[in-house]
């Protein structure tokens, strides 16, 4: 495997705090669904639901219409019982689960990490929190780089928290089936022709096995059987997302194509469960 020479770099921008001497005005806010830079949408693990020892694959949907993403960092660490957060908790490289493109994110939940709990707190688990970091292209073998010269609105980060647990019925991702273009099916990789300015009903279908059925400890400490909720969140690189969520069974919204003819640009479906699984799928349009 390739020495990863930037791991330096990962270990100084891991205690720097994300844009945090810029902020955007209400003003200047663009729409949830708007997709005009780096944007990491979504970050799905496999399994969704892991136990001790496990080994979890992780996915990220950076989107990046512009470019600017050269690289992204992953890091992960267990949660104390008293904290919700673990921003800056890397402490060596042993944190580090991937710097893609260079090595793909993997992580083995520790053996240890029930340890101190009994019971129904083993079927509840604990967390770890995986931070996603998409870098800007930054030449981290030169010895006269300035990390103050580094623009942090160019960096998009976010976090995911998975839960490690024993459950008897752990987490499932949801799995998206298809699209669909005014009721009609979307072959996988098909770019949809759309007239400018006009309104479609674009949505997705889902494999039945995603409304999982699973145990739920409720605030009284009684279990409830519950029934899996997924909803979709829908963004685009342009027009106009009328319906930004739709929650199944319910999964088509309406989307208008912009104004411009040859426009070509992309809508993202995320489906989200209840429980932290997620899946997407990427659909291509052009107006004629």
């Amino acid at each position: 495997m390739r020495t990863f020479a930037p791991l330096a770099f990962a270990l100084v921008l891991s205690g720097c705090v994300l844009n945090g001497n810029k902020y955007q005005r209400p003003r200047d806010l663009e729409q949830p669904w708007e997709v005009t830079k780096p944007r990491l949408l979504a970050v799905r693990a496999e399994p969704a639901e892991p136990r001790p020892g496990d080994t979890v694959v992780f996915e990220a949907l950076l989107v990046d219409p512009n470019d600017e993403i050269d690289s992204t960092l992953w890091i992960a660490c267990p949660t104390d019982d008293n904290l919700d957060i673990a921003f800056g908790c890397i402490a060596d490289s042993e944190q580090i689960i991937g710097i893609e493109p260079f090595q793909a994110p993997v992580y083995t939940t520790p053996t240890d990490i029930l340890d101190g709990l009994e019971g129904q707190d083993r079927l509840e688990g604990r967390y770890v929190l995986v931070q996603v970091t998409g870098l800007p292209p930054i030449d981290p073998n030169d010895p006269d780089i300035d990390f103050e010269d580094i623009d942090f609105n160019q960096v998009e980060a976010g976090y995911k928290r998975i839960v490690v647990s024993e459950a008897t019925t752990p987490n499932q991702n949801p799995v998206l089936t298809g699209v669909l273009a005014d009721g009609n099916a979307v072959l996988p990789g098909q770019v949809i022709e759309v007239d400018a300015g006009q309104r479609y009903d674009i949505g997705v279908t889902i494999d039945d096995r995603s409304i999982e059925r699973y145990e739920f400890l409720n605030g009284d400490g009684q279990i409830e059987n519950r029934i899996e909720e997924p909803y979709v969140t829908w963004y685009t690189t342009s027009g106009v997302m009328v319906e930004p969520a739709t929650l199944y069974p319910f999964l088509e919204a309406t989307w208008e194509a912009p104004d411009e003819s040859g426009t070509e640009g992309t809508i993202w479906a995320v489906c989200r469960d209840r429980r932290g699984g997620q899946d997407w799928l990427e659909i291509p349009f052009r107006v004629r």
